[in-house]
């Protein structure tokens, strides 16, 4: 049977923390367990997680000084002992208490080490539709990576996989500490160190959109590291060989388009000579990939960074005007 590590680092969410562990306890799958990563939190969030260890033996604390969600989820990974590992942030929740069974079934018919799935945004108590169509079918078989991508079931994000712990362990793919948007160069190394995949279009986990949330405070700092991750990402395309780089072209240019949209919301006395430089540099990705998001960058693109800035805080205000995000 199928066993699960659920990491979840906490850090100042008090007020949501309750629901998220017990979206996992509910689970109708038991083979699990939970680790609640107390990175340091300065609220009440370490007193609670001990408090979920007296009501279920499956759930784990560890308690250590903030080091940022990197640091807690590599925390995490060393202490998982279970097949699988799943990722789970503190703010938000899983959407039933059957999606680990059905998380397991894919396994058990598939035998992938990386399980892709679907996910849907929650805007004050509003759901967004899924990320992913209600068209894409289960994998029935496992899948190659080029598969995946080609109709876009492989993104950026920690919490929408469920990844064999040995390969983790094996490929080192600990999340680089002191960074932000963490996940674009773990997800794409992930990638590129397994072989099998597949994919559930069930709707998982509801990622909660708050404005306190590190995606909604943009700054330059965070730009700028944003930038060097998909620099990074880039280096480790040119690092691999022909088969592999070509496949993963595709991911790293929609990360690529995710920096413009970012990059488009500074105002223009924040951004660096540095970034700029940076943005125009690798603006060859844009044809690497046939997204329809990235063909519309691609396009805009020919009148110049600067009219595609414009473009895309146009856009931003637009969906700002629905009380939504990028």
């Amino acid at each position: 049977m199928i066993s699960f590590s659920i990491v979840i680092p906490v850090y100042k969410t008090k007020e949501y923390l309750d629901c998220c562990v017990e979206s996992v306890v509910a689970q109708s799958y038991r083979n699990f367990e939970i680790i609640l990563i107390d990175d340091g939190s300065p609220d009440n969030c370490g007193k609670l997680c001990d408090g979920w260890t007296m009501r279920d033996s499956r759930i784990k604390v560890i308690h250590r000084e903030n080091g940022g969600l990197s640091a807690a989820r590599n925390t995490g990974i060393r202490h998982a002992s279970a097949d699988y590992i799943m990722f789970l942030d503190s703010d938000d929740w899983w959407a039933n208490d059957t999606v680990l069974e059905a998380i397991a079934g894919i396994i058990e018919r598939t035998d992938a080490e990386v399980v892709s799935f679907n996910y849907r945004k929650s805007y004050h108590g509003q759901f967004d539709a899924p990320y992913f169509s209600f068209d894409f079918p289960d994998s029935v078989q496992s899948e190659s990576f080029s598969q995946m991508m080609e109709d876009g079931r492989y993104i950026t994000g920690a919490c929408n996989k469920a990844i064999r712990r040995t390969l983790i362990t094996e490929n080192n793919l600990f999340f680089k500490e002191g960074i932000t948007a963490e996940d674009i160069d773990w997800t794409l190394r992930t990638a590129l160190a397994a072989e099998t995949f597949a994919f559930s279009n069930i709707c998982v986990f509801i990622y909660r959109q708050i404005a306190a949330s590190i995606s909604h405070n943009m700054t330059p700092e965070k730009v700028d590291c944003l930038c060097g991750n998909v620099r990074e990402c880039v280096r480790l395309i040119d690092d691999a060989d022909v088969d592999q780089a070509e496949g993963v072209k595709a991911f790293v240019a929609y990360q690529y388009g995710t920096l413009l949209h970012n990059a488009a919301n500074l105002p223009k006395s924040q951004r660096s000579k540095q970034l700029m430089d940076g943005i125009r540099e690798m603006k060859w990705l844009l044809k690497c990939s046939d997204n329809r998001k990235i063909r519309l960058l691609r396009r805009i693109s020919r009148f110049g960074i600067p009219l595609t800035f414009a473009m895309l805080r146009l856009r931003q205000k637009m969906l700002g005007c629905c009380g939504k995000g990028v």
